[in-house]
């Protein structure tokens, strides 16, 4: 769907598009790469886990997020996804268990499927997962990890918030679980907010791609790791990946050296927040804990829907959205809602049109 655009009759809604605003700066960062003289050293083997200067630069964009390791406990990767197939089979084991939201980003579980790891959804409330009942499974069956975006979570929009990070960070150093912390909406986080990473120090991997904050078609990811997975995640980067392309890396490295990575996250802050406060024209957000700009909106549905029968009948009319259906750890009876992604509409006159249509039958 993404890649014929042209012959597409309906609006996306479904997909989740970064805002494509970034394009001008990676051009132009491309183009100064090209002239450098150095231009040689980007195109071998050396450095797996990443050169040392692009492994400053990660360290660097993680502090703007209040997230702080050395760079010996930094890694570049090839992406988001790379890093949680990285991170699951490093260390993991078929058979474990990762406690995730009800409601989880879908490419996790199918990856977790894929590897044979178990999922076990724990109910949350308007702030997340709650740590009682976080604390109360892992007291009755002994889970190996946990996955969690508090940032902006994919799909509910749910910004956790400090208080509540702090109680989770609690639990798993209680119980030892092994944290993969899911950072690519840090960029739309509050200012102050610290990952859950910050507080279990002997536990996390911190993962901070930018696909959505700086480029989409650039597939680097930052991840970061406590001590004791160092060797690990050295390992399975050596036999995965091999090495991350360095070209790719240093894109993202000019960006960030160059003040246009802040640049861009400020201009799409900005244009998130347009289309958020269009949304609240048709919908209003529900939660004081929803992220106000996000991407996307978490809309409860008052009627119940077959299988797929809400996603057909809205593209019958001319949108394309996603059911809850897609988000379900297991597949069981659960409130009903669509996820609206606000930021693959052209326009905001294109974003308008697809809400118009979404409210009248909605």
């Amino acid at each position: 769907m993404a890649d014929s655009e042209e012959n597409k009759n309906y609006i996306e809604m479904g997909i989740i598009k970064p805002l494509d605003s970034s394009t001008p700066f990676v051009a132009k960062a491309i183009k100064s790469i090209a002239s450098k003289d150095y231009l040689e050293n980007l195109l071998d083997y050396r450095h797996p886990l990443g050169m040392p200067y692009h492994r400053m630069a990660a360290k660097k964009w993680m502090q703007c997020f209040n997230m702080d390791v050395p760079i010996e406990n930094i890694a570049i990767t090839s992406g988001g996804q790379n890093s949680f197939s990285l991170i699951l089979m490093a260390l993991f084991h078929p058979g474990d268990k990762i406690a995730v939201d009800i409601y989880t980003y879908p490419n996790f579980i199918e990856l977790a499927k894929m590897l044979n790891i178990q999922l076990i959804p724990i109910e949350g409330d308007e702030s997340g997962i709650k740590p009682d009942r976080l604390d109360a499974v892992c007291r009755t069956n002994p889970l190996q990890g946990i996955y969690l975006s508090p940032s902006c979570n994919n799909p509910t929009a749910v910004t956790m918030n400090m208080n509540r990070r702090k109680e989770i960070a609690e639990i798993i150093n209680k119980h030892g679980l092994i944290l993969i912390e899911d950072d690519v909406y840090s960029f739309l986080a509050p200012n102050g907010y610290f990952p859950i990473s910050h507080f279990v120090r002997d536990r996390f991997v911190y993962i901070l791609s930018i696909a959505k904050s700086l480029s989409s078609g650039i597939r680097v990811a930052f991840i970061a790791y406590a001590n004791q997975f160092v060797e690990k995640i050295t390992y399975g980067i050596f036999n995965l990946n091999v090495k991350t392309s360095a070209l790719n890396a240093e894109i993202i490295t000019e960006l960030i050296n160059t003040g246009d990575a802040e640049q861009i996250i400020k201009k799409k802050r900005e244009m998130s927040q347009e289309r958020n406060r269009i949304y609240e024209k048709y919908f209003q957000i529900d939660h004081s804990s929803e992220n106000p700009i996000s991407f996307f909106r978490w809309l409860p549905l008052h009627k119940e829907w077959q299988l797929n029968q809400f996603e057909h009948i809205a593209l019958t009319r001319g949108i394309l959205v996603y059911h809850s259906h897609r988000f379900l750890v297991k597949k069981a009876e659960s409130p009903q809602f669509v996820r609206i992604s606000l930021t693959s509409p052209k326009d905001s006159d294109e974003l308008e049109k697809g809400l118009s249509i979404l409210k009248d039958f909605c």
